[in-house]
């Protein structure tokens, strides 16, 4: 079993709360990271992917970098996965 699969809907909620609030960075590393992340926490559930595509599309028109990369990458594997 996966780390990400213990984490609870609240548990997940948190970390995807922090990775918007973190996401304005300009170590192309952390916002990776974080787009890796949310990502993969898309594979737990509807009801996660659902929450990750709500707090994620936020950052879509923002004009930082980090912001857009975090955005295409969600939304690349919101894709993948058939969820958009």
């Amino acid at each position: 079993m996966r780390v990400r699969e213990k984490f609870t809907l609240s548990d997940v909620e948190f970390v995807v709360q922090r990775a918007v609030e973190l996401s304005e960075a300009e170590q192309f590393t952390l916002y990776k990271s974080i787009a890796n992340c949310l990502s993969r926490f898309l594979r737990n559930g509807k009801e996660e992917a659902v929450l990750i595509k709500e707090k994620v599309s936020a950052l879509k028109n923002d004009s930082a970098v980090s912001k857009k990369y975090i955005f295409n990458e969600v939304n690349q594997e919101l894709s993948f996965l058939g969820i958009n």
